[in-house]
C-alpha cells in the first residue's frame, strides 16, 4: 500500500499521543507531590500552567491533520475535547493569580484559524475532476447531457467535456475539447431510401417492419468506426487523456472506443454511462439488467410488455440480431483500430463494458413503461428540462385567451346536439 497523507497524520498522531501521555503522567506526579505537600498550591501551578498551552497547541495539530487527510471520524470523536479545552482558556484559570490574556489571545487565535482552515477544506473536498467523453455526432443525443455537465460545473467540479458541441458560455471550471472536423454532424438528417425502395418483399407488412429495424441501426456503424479512427489521433482528446478524474461519463450509444481509450491510458475510475434513450438491446446486460425478449420490447419496436407469441419471437430475434450486429460490427472492429494504432492487445470490448459502476436512463416508467431493473440503472427522464418558472409572454396570454373563448362559444353553439346525443 502507498505511503498516504492520511497514514502520515495517523503516524505524528500516534507520536503526539506520547507526549501528551507524559505530560498526563507528569500532572499525576505534581497532584501526588501536593496531596504529600511537597509543594505548596502555587508553586504546583506556576509549573503545570506552561504546559497548558502545548498541550492544547499539539491536540489542534493532530486535529488540523486529521482535517486536512479528511478524517472525519477521528476528527469528531476530537470535537469536544476541543470545545472543552477552548471553553477552559476564556473562562480564566482557577488559581489566584491574574487570567493570562496572552495565552488566551493565542487559543482564541488558534481557533480561529482551525475553523477558517476547515471552512475551506470542506468546501474544497467535494469538488471532482469529471470526465466525460459523448463521441456520437447527434445533437439531439448532447441536449440531454449539456444541462448535467453545466450543472457539476456550476456547483463546483471541474468538468472536462469531450463532444461534438462546445457548450455556450461554460463556467469558468468548465472546460471543453472538441471533436468538430473529425466528421460531420448529425442535424435533423433521415435516411429515406427504405421507404422508397421497389423490393417486393418490403411491401409485405411484418417484412417491412422487421427491416426497417434492422437498418435504422445500420448506419451508427460507420459513423462509429468513423469517429474512433479519426479520434485515436485527436490530440486534444489524447492530451485530455493524460489528465486525473475521479469520475468519468460515458454516453452508451453506438461505439465502446473510449472504454478501449480509457484501458489504454490507465484510467482507472469509475464510470458512469449516460443513455439519451431507453436501454439499448446491448446495453442492459452489461449492468445486470435483465432483457428478456418474453416480456421486455426491444427498444426498435412498438411492442409493449403484454405480447402475443408471435411478436415475442420477432422481438426474440431483433434482440439476438442487435447484440450479434453490435458485437461484431462495432465492438470488434473498434477494438482492431485501438490496437492496430498503439501495437498492443486490450481486452474485449464487451468485457470492458460490463466496468460501469452507473447507468443513467433518459427514461420515466409512467411514460415509457416498466421493466425489470437493478439499483445501478437509474432514470433521469426530463433532466435536460429547464425547471426555471419563466413569464408568459403578452402575446401568449392573448392567445390563450382567444383560445379559450373559442373553445367555449363552440361549446355553447354544440350544446343541443350534444344533449341530444347523450
Amino acid at each position: 500500500m502507498a505511503f498516504s497523507f492520511p497514514a502520515f497524520s495517523y503516524i505524528i498522531a500516534l507520536i503526539v499521543d506520547a507526549f501528551l501521555i507524559f505530560f498526563s503522567i507528569f500532572h499525576v506526579i505534581a497532584f501526588d507531590e501536593l496531596k504529600t505537600d511537597y509543594k505548596n498550591p502555587i508553586d504546583q501551578c506556576n509549573s503545570l500552567n506552561p504546559l497548558v498551552l502545548p498541550e492544547y497547541l499539539l491536540h489542534l495539530l493532530i486535529n488540523l491533520l486529521f482535517l486536512l487527510s479528511g478524517e472525519w471520524f477521528s476528527l469528531f470523536l476530537n470535537v469536544p475535547l476541543i470545545l472543552y479545552h477552548i471553553h477552559s482558556y476564556n473562562g480564566g484559570r482557577v488559581d489566584d493569580s491574574p487570567p493570562c490574556d496572552a495565552v488566551r489571545e493565542t487559543c482564541a487565535m488558534c481557533t480561529r484559524l482551525l475553523l477558517a482552515v476547515a471552512a475551506i477544506v470542506i468546501t474544497d473536498t467535494h469538488a471532482a475532476r469529471i470526465l466525460g467523453l459523448f463521441p456520437h455526432t447527434g445533437k439531439s443525443h448532447q441536449m440531454v447531457f449539456e444541462p448535467l455537465l453545466r450543472t457539476l460545473a456550476e456547483r463546483g467540479h471541474h468538468v472536462t467535456t469531450v463532444s461534438f458541441f462546445p457548450l455556450k458560455n461554460p463556467p469558468a471550471n468548465y472546460t471543453d475539447v472538441s471533436l468538430e472536423g473529425i466528421a460531420g454532424l448529425g442535424l435533423e438528417s433521415f435516411d429515406l431510401s427504405i421507404h422508397e425502395s421497389p423490393n417486393l418483399l418490403l411491401k409485405i407488412p411484418i417484412v417491412n417492419r422487421i427491416a426497417k429495424q434492422l437498418m435504422e441501426f445500420h448506419p451508427l456503424a460507420g459513423m462509429a468506426l468513423n469517429v474512433c479512427g479519426k479520434a485515436l489521433d485527436w490530440p486534444p482528446l489524447i492530451e485530455a487523456l493524460k489528465g486525473d478524474y475521479d469520475v468519468v461519463l460515458v454516453e452508451n450509444f453506438n461505439s465502446d472506443c473510449m472504454l478501449g481509450l480509457l484501458h489504454v491510458y490507465g484510467i482507472k475510475s469509475p464510470v458512469v454511462a449516460l443513455l439519451s434513450c431507453n436501454i439499448l438491446p446491448w446495453s442492459g446486460n452489461r449492468i445486470g439488467v435483465l432483457d428478456n425478449p418474453a416480456f421486455v420490447p426491444v427498444l426498435s419496436t412498438s411492442f409493449t410488455s403484454r405480447m402475443t407469441f408471435a411478436e415475442k419471437l420477432e422481438n426474440t430475434f431483433l434482440q439476438l440480431y442487435h447484440n450479434f450486429w453490435f458485437y461484431y460490427a462495432i465492438q470488434v472492429k473498434e477494438r482492431e483500430l485501438i490496437e492496430k494504432r498503439f501495437g498492443r492487445k486490450i481486452p474485449d470490448l464487451y468485457d470492458l463494458g460490463k466496468n460501469y459502476s452507473l447507468m443513467m436512463v433518459n427514461t420515466f416508467h409512467a411514460l415509457n413503461g416498466v421493466r425489470p431493473t437493478v439499483p445501478g440503472v437509474i432514470e433521469v427522464g426530463g433532466m435536460h428540462l429547464d425547471h426555471k418558472r419563466k413569464v408568459i409572454p403578452p402575446e401568449n396570454i392573448v392567445m390563450r385567451d382567444i383560445s379559450e373563448k373559442k373553445f367555449k362559444d363552440m361549446y355553447e353553439v354544440n350544446q343541443p346536439a350534444l344533449g341530444q346525443l347523450a
